[in-house]
């Protein structure tokens, strides 16, 4: 992914500023208020990972530390699936084949895809750096594997955490409901990536986020006690 060279920060204005627009005046790490988690959800090759990718974009471009994982497919020469590979969002520069169709490896087996072992512990500790040295962290996928403790065995946790961090990860259609009732309470916010609208979900997402963190730094109003 091109490196996005951040702007100057907007002017200061009544409301929220607009998605990408800068965040860049002194802003300090979310220590408090409620925990934002954001599931991106869709059916298989509906865009999740693109969506996810422009966002971290617009929200880099704002001035925001995002680190992470992003899954994306390998595609051999006749269009065939042949694996999966993972970039450190932190570092596009760090990439690593996660999984593979074609050949056996030392890890646990999804459908077609046979994982390795030091691949996902790197994913886990991309996820580990993400959490201390973010602002925002973004997991791209929750799947089989992690419902089950394996995998990115971290994100979950994560999930279910208070950590005011904003969090956001990746889960299919069909695994929806049990993420949701295995985050109980938490409520997260669940965005839909279909054909309609697609385009306009990237810039969505990253307002969830610059709206939760703009809240965080905002003074409070003043007025009696509710």
């Amino acid at each position: 992914m091109p490196k996005v060279q951040a702007r100057k920060a907007a002017p200061a204005a009544s409301g929220p500023p607009p998605a990408g627009a800068g965040l860049r005046a002194a802003r300090p790490r979310i220590t408090s208020g409620p925990a934002l988690r954001i599931l991106v959800t869709g059916k298989r090759g509906a865009g999740k990972t693109t969506v996810c990718e422009k966002a971290a974009a617009i929200l880099k471009d704002a001035g925001l530390r995002c680190g992470g994982v992003l899954t994306e497919k390998i595609v051999d020469q006749e269009g065939k699936i042949a694996g999966l590979r993972v970039r450190d969002l932190a570092d596009p520069r760090r990439e690593w084949v996660l999984a593979r169709t074609d050949r056996p490896w030392d890890g646990p087996c999804v459908g077609p895809y046979r994982f390795s072992r030091e691949a996902l512990r790197m994913g886990r500790e991309a996820l580990e750096r993400a959490v201390a040295e973010s602002e925002v962290v973004l997991a791209d996928e929750l799947g089989h594997l992690e419902l089950r403790g394996e995998g990115f065995s971290n994100l979950l946790p994560l999930l279910l955490s208070e950590a005011p961090l904003p969090v956001i990860a990746v889960v299919r259609t069909e695994l929806l409901a049990e993420v949701r009732d295995r985050m109980g309470k938490a409520a997260p916010l669940v965005l839909r990536v279909a054909a309609p609208g697609r385009d306009q979900m990237p810039e969505r997402l990253a307002r969830a986020v610059l709206d939760r963190l703009y809240a965080s730094v905002s003074p409070p109003k003043r007025g009696r006690p509710e």
